[in-house]
């Protein structure tokens, strides 16, 4: 988990952590599964991410734990399991406050999909432009079909 904006304001918050998330998804796909067995590929993370409020303070006196805590950590943790392998998913209130903030970070819309305990949200796909160019040059260089799940996520966004 990664959080911006707690210690002190910054303005550009949501782009960061949506650059953030571009770049570790990024580091991800160029990290071998296994280095003695390149066959078994790249590591393929999913991000999520949402904007909002939240509490955020020491727990425990045995092991204290700096922690944070609610809804907005709930929501952001259900846009990282509802996102795909390689892609990054935020939440309606996240893509504006992106879009305002860093204009220059490729977005597209998913639609609404169902979230766990949240109901139906509509949610973004951050970067999703440089993910289907990336996508449609592995197909001209491979010459391979798309992955069953890939291709659906991508007709739906």
């Amino acid at each position: 988990m990664a959080v911006t904006n707690l210690h002190k304001d910054q303005d550009d918050h949501a782009a960061r952590m949506a650059q953030f998330s571009i770049d570790s998804v990024a580091a991800a796909s160029e990290t071998l599964i296994d280095t003695d067995d390149p066959a078994k590929g790249f590591v393929k993370i999913r991000a999520g991410f949402h904007s909002g409020p939240i509490v955020a303070d020491v727990v425990g006196s045995r092991c204290p734990k700096y922690t944070l805590f609610g809804d907005t950590v709930n929501t952001a943790s259900r846009m990282e399991s509802n996102s795909l392998p390689s892609r990054i998913q935020c939440s309606d209130r996240s893509a504006e406050l992106v879009m305002a903030q860093g204009p220059d970070i490729p977005m597209s819309a998913r639609g609404q999909i169902h979230v766990k305990g949240k109901g139906d949200m509509f949610t973004h796909w951050v970067n999703e432009f440089s993910s289907v160019m990336q996508h449609a040059a592995t197909l001209d260089t491979n010459g391979a079909q798309p992955e069953e799940q890939s291709k659906q996520s991508i007709e739906k966004a």
